[in-house]
């Protein structure tokens, strides 16, 4: 065996020994923008109504998704669209639709339907807290099984924001105050269920050095036994 056919094999055999990076894919979360009010998240508690009720992502969230634990998070910071002051986000999501008797629906807006790349997921909870004029607002999530018929899951892919023809996620979602709630200026200490809503466009995150090691090493050993043979 060639030296560089050795030293091909010891990389993979190091990164191959390493957590899989290939289940876990990465997208930066932004505001969706078309059809409506554009936000990152919605929230229908907020008093005034209007873009009262509109948070982005600033800067962008990140959604990370892990095929192979079945597991996926959103987190970041949103702003008020009116107001110096969002929201910290941090959701929880899992690839088993049993709730959904494994058959969830699309929640078609806007002229939206189902594309070859859309795929559902079950939010399991969250978590919102306040910052700026919001500080001491702190809220726990749940997930929302309206619109009707408990059917529509979490949803991402082409048009799954409902709002363009981006790649995107929308996800509802029911808002309660927390416990330790304590600022009650936008009379926000009290709210039981009340809908959230997440439309956002997404865009896929680069490879982290790593897993473009383990890409290049197995190329070189791909090479290496090309040219033995």
């Amino acid at each position: 065996m060639s030296k560089s056919t050795l030293l091909a094999c010891a990389a993979a055999t190091a990164l191959l020994a390493a957590p899989a990076f290939a289940s876990t894919v990465s997208y930066s979360a932004t505001s969706a923008v078309g059809f409506g009010s554009d936000h990152s998240v919605w929230l229908s508690a907020m008093p005034g109504g209007g873009d009262n009720r509109d948070f982005d992502f600033d800067p962008a969230g990140l959604l990370t998704l892990d095929s192979h634990a079945g597991t996926g998070s959103l987190t970041g910071s949103t702003t008020s669209q009116v107001v110096a002051g969002g929201f910290d986000i941090s959701f929880d999501y899992s690839y088993d639709l049993s709730a959904y008797n494994n058959n969830p629906k699309f929640k078609s807006e806007n002229g939206s339907s189902v594309q070859s790349d859309t795929f559902f997921l079950a939010m399991l909870g969250g978590t919102m807290t306040g910052t700026g004029v919001f500080a001491g607002i702190d809220f726990t999530v749940s997930a929302m099984p309206t619109p009707a018929d408990n059917t529509y899951a979490v949803q991402i892919g082409t048009e799954a924001n409902n709002k363009n023809s981006n790649f995107g996620m929308a996800n509802w979602f029911f808002v309660n105050a927390g416990s330790s709630c304590s600022n009650n200026a936008y009379n926000l200490c009290g709210i039981i269920g009340r809908q959230g809503d997440v439309n956002i466009d997404l865009a896929p995150v680069p490879l982290p050095a790593s897993a473009l090691l383990l890409m290049g090493a197995l190329g070189g050993l791909g090479i290496a036994r090309k040219r033995k043979s």
